[in-house]
């Protein structure tokens, strides 16, 4: 009997405990719309913003709360110097409500906030002379909610979000960051030192945000692009990226369908990507990215070039400098350096069609002061490019390429510190002009040019011995009249028994629908011939 009484007293008191939370739940969730509508502000130094949401739901059983419809707006639109942003999100559920805390010593504690949908616009700044003070901590905003005395966030996850840079005066997008899944950890919020009324600044110092798995596509459907592993972490401003790939995703008759005239193909795998001394908040705050380094590790990459087809008439392609000064976003990177590259270069060449291969591999290289926009076009430092690889993956080199943002101008050296055989260069000799070295050492090669994004004009010295060549045939075979008389005018040594030395002049325009790369081959190029041609421009010494 008496367990009977006490089952049914419990089960009295369930009742009365259940009904009372079903009372209690619709008067907490009214309430609690009151105050986010009443009491939130969220406050930059400058301006105050505006938070509405659509629709709230409050589940006290399950300590479960969801906002739809959420926007963070400026209370007046963007001004002309866009100093405006938005920020709209399809959802928030947030779980793990510390109720207890909450009501016993006004100490909000979340363990996790699941945000669905997040797009947030920033307008880029003009830019503004900055001074020697340190300004890569931007004003946070502060958001005030009355009656807190704590906040802590153990866990904030996103799914499907994008930043927006925008240009002020048009709307349009210079920059965008996308994703489907991210994470953010360590995210606290401290109550604004002097202000006693219940304003809060997000502490970013511990924060930590990583995405896995990514996957994009570019370029119409062409080019896919995915990574692994995402982190970026706040304190330090350091991100990493891993296994991060850009590859074509159309077939290469789906290239060669959409593309009526000449046309590359990318090929971009890297094993890991490290960036230090990158701080979001300049970015928030003035539209500008400052880097202090890049790391590029295990860099493997393809082009594939069809130049069969014509180019398209009027085509230009920039030099970097020239199209780092176009770019509307400013940016400062001090260095990006690659270790562990590859390079493979196939062109199929023009009325013949036969495909040139050229390679490098073990490529180390160093490229200093990337300047974009106003910090390209007002600074008076040189774009500096150092490497070492091996030329055909056998053929070391090292070259340096400086061009200055403030002049039109370029300089070109390098040169190849051990021997070599010279039939290592075959793959990319036979296709252009139809010969192949058949025997001799390649003892060293030096070079250096002068001139501007137009003209180089220099030298090149190719020290080799027992140089024998051969011309092929259309069926490969080899032409034994010409490769005869080749050999017979051609310098077998250089220099030669009498120590005369033959250095060769690189003179030499830019072909103004080629880029870089191809400036600095062509000019070598140029060099090389006119140091093997018996009435090439060149000069002997002794």
């Amino acid at each position: 009997m008496r367990y009977g009484k006490t089952l049914k007293i419990s089960g009295l008191v369930l009742i009365v405990l259940v009904v009372l939370v079903a009372i209690a739940n619709p008067v907490a969730e009214r309430a609690l719309d009151n105050y986010l509508q009443e009491k939130l502000e969220i406050h930059d130094d400058s301006s105050k913003y505006v938070f509405d949401y659509q629709d709230l739901h409050l589940n006290l059983f399950k300590t479960r709360l969801q906002l739809t419809g959420l926007q963070v707006v400026p209370r007046e639109a963007a001004d002309s110097q866009g100093n405006r942003g938005g920020l709209r999100i399809g959802s928030v559920t947030v779980s793990g409500v510390g109720l207890t805390r909450l009501l016993m010593d006004d100490w909000l504690s979340v363990a996790s906030i699941e945000i669905d949908t997040l797009t947030f616009s920033i307008y880029k700044k003009p830019p503004r002379e900055r001074t020697g003070q340190d300004s890569s901590r931007a004003a946070l905003d502060s958001i005030r909610l009355p009656g807190l005395r704590e906040i802590s966030l153990d866990h904030i996850g996103v799914n499907h979000f994008a930043l927006l840079l925008l240009e002020p005066e048009t709307g349009d997008t210079l920059a965008r960051l996308s994703g489907n899944q991210a994470s953010l950890n360590g995210l606290d919020m401290s109550r604004k030192e002097g202000v006693n009324s219940g304003r809060f600044v997000p502490d970013l110092t511990n924060l930590v945000m990583e995405m896995h798995d990514q996957e994009y596509s570019l370029v119409n459907g062409l080019y896919n692009l995915r990574y692994d592993h995402f982190t970026y972490r706040y304190g330090d401003g350091s991100v990493q990226v891993d296994n991060f790939s850009i590859t074509p995703e159309a077939t290469p008759e789906e290239f060669d369908r959409r593309h009526p005239y000449s046309y590359q193909i990318f090929n971009t795998r890297i094993g890991q990507v490290r960036v230090k001394g990158f701080k979001p908040d300049q970015l928030i705050r003035d539209g500008f990215i400052n880097v202090a380094s890049v790391a590029v590790d295990s860099f493997q990459g393809e082009v594939y070039r069809d130049r069969f087809k014509p180019y398209k008439a009027g085509r230009y392609i920039p030099m970097p400098v020239e199209a780092f000064s176009g770019m509307q976003l400013p940016m400062r990177i001090d260095s990006v350096t690659v270790h562990n590259g590859a390079m493979q270069n196939k062109i199929r060449l023009p009325e013949s069609g036969k495909l040139l291969n050229a390679g490098m591999d073990n490529l180390h290289a160093t490229v200093y002061n990337i300047y974009t926009g106003p910090e390209a076009r007002n600074s008076t430092d040189s774009l500096k490019i150092t490497a070492s690889l091996d030329v055909m993956g056998k053929v070391p080199m090292r070259i340096e390429v400086q061009i200055p943002y403030a002049t039109d101008g370029f300089f070109l050296q390098g040169y190849t510190p051990g021997s070599s055989a010279l039939n290592s260069f075959n793959p990319a000799v036979y296709p252009a002009i139809g010969m192949e070295f058949r025997g001799g050492k390649l003892n060293q090669m030096d070079f250096q040019a002068y001139g501007t994004s137009r003209q180089l004009k220099g030298s090149l010295t190719m020290r080799y011995e027992d140089l024998e060549v051969a011309f092929l045939k259309r069926d490969n075979s080899k032409s034994k009249t010409i490769s005869w008389i080749s050999n017979l005018v051609l310098k077998r040594s250089n220099p030669n028994r009498a120590g005369r030395l033959i250095i060769g002049e690189i003179d030499m325009e830019r072909d103004q629908q080629e880029g870089l790369a191809n400036y600095i081959l062509t000019a070598i190029q140029n060099g090389v011939t006119n140091s093997l041609n018996p009435v090439g421009k060149h000069r002997v010494v002794r």
